[in-house]
């Protein structure tokens, strides 16, 4: 009975170590196009950075200074991550008691879909009359880029120039009263929203009109 309880004593003390050790995983969730790579767990007070490679043995390049203070979560937004390629990242921790910790490289997969560099909706879709144009650009907060949005019949003839000037990073909703450029509603119909900046960013969309 004495050597089951040892054994018993001893695997547990052994589950509790690889629990308390183990690497927590990392994630990426994305806003308003920017991936956002998060370090699960809380990890309030630490002081981090992240570094993103192309390959598990580096070279890394930082993403986030270790300037950064973790109030909870410890995450970066990669404004440079590609779509489409698997970057890996590392987390580099300075805890509240002095101790430094590293985990990862984690490999994480930025989704083409998800990740856009620039995005066109129309809301409601399908429309009648008026709606509201989103426009949602990826880059750093107060970051702008000249760009133009025109409405398209199904032949590429433009209709309808919906915004052309700055847009600035982030979403920005532009409100368009259903008309073409000379002034006369739109047909029922399909239609596409083509989205373009100076800096080659494209975007596209397929709207419909109803009565």
């Amino acid at each position: 009975m004495m050597r089951v309880r040892i054994t018993l004593a001893v695997a547990s003390l052994a589950l509790f170590a690889s629990l308390a050790f183990a690497e927590p995983a990392a994630r990426v969730v994305y806003v308003n196009g920017v991936p956002r790579v998060e370090l699960d767990g809380s990890w309030a007070g630490a002081r981090y950075s992240v570094a993103r490679a192309f390959h598990a043995d580096g070279p890394f390049d930082l993403v986030l200074t270790s300037d950064a203070l973790c109030t909870g979560d410890c995450y970066a937004l990669d404004y440079g991550a590609q779509p489409g390629a698997t970057h890996w990242y590392r987390f580099e921790l300075s805890l509240p008691d002095g101790q430094a910790v590293s985990y990862g490289p984690f490999p994480i997969v930025i989704s083409p879909e998800q990740a856009r560099p620039l995005a066109v909706a129309l809301h409601p879709n399908p429309f009648n009359g008026a709606a509201t144009l989103k426009l949602t650009l990826a880059g750093r907060p107060g970051v702008t880029s000249r760009g133009e949005v025109g409405l398209y019949d199904i032949r590429g003839r433009r209709l309808a120039t919906l915004h052309r000037g700055l847009i600035g990073a982030g979403s920005t909703d532009i409100r368009w009263d259903g008309r073409t450029d000379g002034g006369r509603p739109l047909g029922s119909g399909v239609y596409f929203i083509r989205a373009h900046t100076e800096d080659g960013r494209s975007a596209i969309s397929r709207v419909v009109r109803v009565r």
